[in-house]
């Protein structure tokens, strides 16, 4: 028959047989003969190839270790194909013979198998494994090499077809002893609580394999639980870790020469347990379900559910390797981290197919992992039934090792929540803060320390797992029946800005325009969390959902702010203190931080030509528009992660002693204190703008300069032309260290509004409460007093603002302060409390005080805004007092209506000003061909309180609600007087008339209205001065009897209604 072969047929055969001899040392059987083993072999192969695998080379364990540098996979048969989008593995004509061990003979007794020739031997998995192959000469149709990315170390193999026994000889089992009758679980489960039944006696059991658990290792010592059943349930302690491959659930299974023992960590529970004797014999494989078939729940009593037997699933992606997160058939999360350690090397990659026994069903447990998440614990199994052909994604020594997220989850006992949340922090650490800031190293320690700033303090969290509970005991109970509060760190989208309110309506195009110059809007972090997103829209995960903020504080040279940074943004901080201290240490500059409680501000910049209110939705009207973006924090919230050098030694320094010199190169240093931001003794330029923010007057520094000894570094210089006035240019490498608390000098306290409203300084300095802001037209032909060094990016351009800022304490004083700055401060929003530095103090025609800002000015915000500051209402007044009390501009009263002066409503063009009538401006020249309006009414009425009277402007939605006027009754007005387009009435006498018809039916109406009970009543209103000139007093002639007399009268008190207030809102 050899005579008819070819050369290669001849060479494939000589090839092959001196492969047989060469494995024949290795045989333990000693009737082995090389000659029949190879008849044998090339038979199995024939019927495995149908013919003579020529293109196959025969490959040892020694070669794939020297030679494979790439992982592999070799295949009997046609492959599946995958998409091009996928790696698979490259496919080589391999063959594979050697003889499977469990490799004691090799000093490892971990429970891994090995394939093993007399070139070494190499780990390996199956699918499908049993005791008896054990020692057996194999030859592998079909199997994956994965190699190891370390040099010198083993890859490792996995078997995708079950291997073809070669030289089957079963071996004999022989107990040594005497032997008990083959015992069912349930006669076995009565033996075993009885006391007095003699635990040294070998016993044989049979039943259903229930539960099988994970190998562990605890004090050196392997060994896993089993669980038998036969209507009831009987535990197994196993020793021998080559039967964790072995054992599956649902098999048919019989153990022999198994003896009785009470483990003390199980409270003296007497389990059988398995000896040098003990054999394994498997009668019944288990049925693998259909993915189509239910799964079958096991209630617990727990809020989950425990499935014993899941459908099959494929691996489509590893979420998170270091959390052992991965997803299944696109949909279903699992979670592996709460198992030990198992060395999978590498098998557990997309395209490999899982059977779960005993998981824990979880549904919405976080918004940052699917919806539907399965959980495996110590009790349940993971079993591979088919090996992905993908490369894997990550390196085999990754995986081999263990992760640090896992060992802070057994140290810690996190429960699911916690450690999803944990997972996706420790991500996005390495994302947005390594390497730069954080070492990849210290990632898992900056997860965790994010993690103990989310934990509320009433969340207790035990700190001993106890494993013997988890495997054993029912009712089931682990970590992930803990259901605790989830915290979740996302980002999130604002909503618009601008909302359309009445207000807006009854604005001209003019007003609109100025009003949308500048708006803002002010988000805390718990408002943001309850704005809906694409990746979070689940009702329960929303109220349960909380953000905080983490970066690197940073002090930018090039918006001369503090910055919040990672590397996937930079966003500004206005900081203060609770305190509202303006003491803000440089210390700050480098540390990691965690915020929980801070606001996002964004405002608005815009240039608009709107016609009116109803085109606000077309943005072809924009012709300008930016948003700034900005964080509102307080110091006292921040949580170091990780502190700076500067932070760590933060300490008290003596002030005739430098601070200790960082490097050996000599350092120099000088102690200041800050006088003034814009003085003339230091000149920051460039870069050394980024000192700014923690600058302030009052404060003591040390300007620090390192590597050198000269001290005339720090001898300022005088400007060219200059004699009086000396100067120092900081370098960009000179560093600036602000003193402790402790060594902090007094400074003069800041002047009150109600101090500078009632004193003459012209310059002064105050502190007050910023209770409106007003953008004013844009003066081309003025720049601005402070001309900014700093290049503009952020796309704002020259504004000028007025700030009303009240009297901290008595909030009926205010002052205006005109703002000429370049850029704009941060933080200047209605609410805040600042103190406004060196500004010119001003009388204007009025005879009111008002303050401009100089080359000298400059303000800082000492306290944030806080929405309680809208609803306070202004102090109660009596017209009285309000009459004689000077800068007195806001207030609230009850008076009584004595009468309606006048009132006006008119249809105003929305371009021109002009009276709209019908359908079209009335504007003839020139022609305005504007086709929007918009309604106005004014009303003056005379309000007394008993004290004094005054007269009160009410206009557009006040002159409704003064008239008690629905919102029908009020469109029915409206539509009446757009036909003539404007109605005026007055007071003549003890009524009401108008320039035109008296007998209008309207006029009548309103007449009546304004002269009945339901105008003159009783009325609480929150007032504002209203802008006038104050003249000299008003001659008027009084009638007593027959006797005429003339007297002078004070000027009457003018306000303006802003809010007419209901017996609710009385203080």
């Amino acid at each position: 028959m050899i005579l008819h072969l070819c050369v290669q047929e001849r060479l494939w055969l000589s090839q092959f047989y001196q492969r047989i001899l060469q494995l024949a040392s290795l045989a333990e059987c000693s009737g082995f003969c090389p000659i029949e083993c190879a008849r044998s072999t090339l038979q199995k192969i024939q019927m495995v190839f149908r013919d003579l695998p020529l293109s196959y080379k025969f490959v040892s364990v020694s070669e794939m270790k020297r030679d494979q540098r790439i992982s592999c996979c070799s295949s009997s048969g046609p492959l599946k194909m995958h998409p091009a989008i996928q790696k698979t593995l490259p496919h080589d004509n391999l063959m594979l013979i050697g003889f499977l061990c469990d490799g004691r003979t090799e000093g490892a007794s971990e429970g891994v198998w090995r394939v093993r020739d007399e070139g070494g031997s190499i780990p390996c998995m199956m699918l499908q494994a049993s005791n008896i192959l054990l020692g057996q000469l194999m030859f592998f149709p079909s199997w994956n090499y994965i190699t190891h990315d370390a040099p010198g170390e083993i890859g490792f193999l996995e078997l995708r077809e079950a291997p073809v026994s070669l030289s089957m000889v079963f071996m004999v089992f022989e107990p040594g002893g005497s032997l008990s009758e083959n015992f069912s679980v349930s006669r076995m489960v009565e033996l075993l609580r009885d006391r007095s039944y003699p635990g040294r006696a070998a016993v044989c059991v049979e039943g259903e394999v229930s539960a099988v658990c994970p190998p562990l290792l605890i004090s050196g010592c392997r060994f896993f639980f089993l669980e038998l059943t036969d209507g009831q349930s009987s535990l197994i302690e196993l020793k021998d870790q080559v039967w964790s491959q072995c054992l599956r659930v649902g098999q048919t299974v019989a153990f022999y020469c198994f003896r009785v023992c009470s483990l003390q960590s199980l409270k003296g529970r007497r389990v059988l347990t398995d000896c040098s004797l003990s054999r394994l014999d498997i009668l019944r494989e288990a049925e693998t379900p259909s993915s189509e078939e239910e799964t079958t729940p096991l209630h617990s009593g727990t809020p989950d559910t425990h499935i014993r037997d899941a459908p099959p699933g494929t691996i489509t992606k590893i979420l998170n390797l270091e959390a052992g997160l991965f997803e299944l058939e696109g949909q279903v999360g699992l979670c592996m981290a709460y198992q030990p350690v198992q060395k999978w090397h590498g098998a557990l990659r997309p395209g490999a197919k899982l059977l779960l026994h005993n998981v824990h069903f979880t549904y919405d447990v976080s918004s940052l992992a699917p919806r539907v998440l399965l959980f495996a614990c110590l009790r349940s199994s993971v079993q591979l039934t088919a090996f992905s052909l993908l490369s894997p994604e990550e390196p085999l020594s990754k995986r081999l090792t263990q992760s640090a997220l896992q060992d802070l989850l057994l140290k810690h006992n996190l429960p699911p929540a916690h450690f999803i949340w944990l997972s996706y922090c420790h991500s996005a650490v390495l994302e947005r803060l390594c390497p730069r800031w954080v070492c990849a190293e210290r990632a898992p320690v900056v997860a965790k320390r994010l993690l103990d700033a989310a934990c509320d303090a009433n969340q207790s969290i035990p700190r001993e797992r106890d494993i013997y509970r988890e495997m054993v005991h029912l009712p089931h109970y682990c970590p992930i029946t803990m259901l605790m509060k989830s915290i979740v760190w996302s980002p999130d989208s604002l909503s618009s800005l601008l909302s359309v309110t009445s207000r807006h309506q009854h604005l001209t195009a003019a007003e609109l325009n100025a009003e949308l110059r500048w708006s803002v809007c002010v988000k805390t972090l718990d408002e943001l969390a309850q704005c809906p997103s694409s990746s979070d829209s689940h009702s329960v995960m929303m109220k349960m959902r909380k953000l905080m903020v983490v970066g690197v504080l940073q002090l930018d040279a090039q918006s001369a702010s503090l910055q919040l940074t990672d590397r996937t943004h930079s966003l500004q901080c206005l900081c203060v203190k609770s305190d509202g201290s303006p003491f803000i240490n440089s210390a700050w500059q480098g540390c990691l931080v965690c915020v929980r409680n801070c606001s996002l501000v964004m405002e608005r910049f815009m240039e608009t030509s709107f016609p009116s209110w109803k085109h606000l939705d077309q943005s072809s009207y924009i012709t300008h528009k930016h948003c700034r973006l900005y964080l509102k924090l307080c110091m006292d919230d921040l949580l170091i992660i990780s502190p700076s050098a500067a932070m760590r030694h933060l300490q008290t320094p003596s002030l005739s002693q430098p601070a200790k010199p960082p490097r050996s190169g000599g350092v120099v240093s000088v102690v200041f204190q800050l006088l003034m931001k814009q003085g003339v003794d230091l000149h920051f330029v460039g870069v050394c703008v980024r000192w700014f923010p923690v600058l302030h007057p009052g404060c003591l520094y040390r300007l620090i300069i390192v590597n050198t000894q000269d001290v005339n570094l720090l001898k300022p210089m005088h400007p060219p032309g200059a004699t009086a006035i000396c100067n120092l240019v900081v370098q960009p490498q000179w560093r600036i260290h602000t003193l402790a608390e402790e060594a902090q000098v007094e400074t003069p306290a800041l002047m009150s509004v109600c101090e500078v409203v009632h004193s003459n300084p012209d310059i002064v300095s105050f502190h007050g409460v910023i209770s409106e802001r007003i953008t004013l037209q844009d003066d081309h032909r003025k720049n601005p007093n402070i001309r900014s060094v700093i290049g503009r990016t952020d796309g704002v351009k020259d504004l000028r603002v007025q700030l009303v800022i009240q009297d901290a304490v008595r909030r009926s004083q205010s002052v205006s302060v005109y703002l000429d700055l370049e850029p704009h401060t941060l933080g200047l929003i209605p609410g805040a409390s600042v103190e406004v530095h060196h500004v010119q103090r001003k009388i204007s025609g009025a005879l009111n005080v008002y303050c401009s800002t100089l080359s000298i000015s400059y303000l800082n915000v000492v306290t944030l805004s806080t929405p309680a500051f809208q609803e306070t209402l202004p102090p109660r007044m009596l017209l009285d007092e309000w009459t004689g009390a000077k800068q007195c501009t806001l207030g609230q009263f009850r008076g009584f209506v004595d009468c309606v002066m006048s009132l006006t409503l008119q249809w105003t063009c929305s371009l021109c000003y002009s009276i709209y009538k019908q359908s079209r401006c009335s504007q003839t020249y020139p022609q305005c061909d504007s086709t929007s309006a918009v309604f106005q009414a004014e009303a003056k009425v005379v309000v007394e309180d008993g004290s004094s009277k005054a007269f009160v402007w009410f206009s557009s939605e006040r002159v409704r609600d003064l008239l008690q006027l629905d919102e029908g009754q009020w469109a029915g007005v409206q539509r009446r007087v757009r036909i003539k387009g404007i109605l005026r009435l007055y007071r003549r006498g003890h009524g009401l008339t108008c320039d035109g018809d008296p007998e209008d039916v309207l006029v009548q109406y309103l007449s009546f209205l304004c002269m009945s009970a339901t105008v003159r009543r009783q009325i609480h209103l929150s007032c504002q001065l209203r802008s006038q000139k104050k003249g000299k007093s008003e001659a008027k002639v009084v009638r007593r009897g027959r006797n005429e007399f003339l007297s002078r009268f004070p000027s009457v008190l003018v306000l303006h209604c802003q809010q007419i207030l209901d017996d609710s809102n009385r203080r």
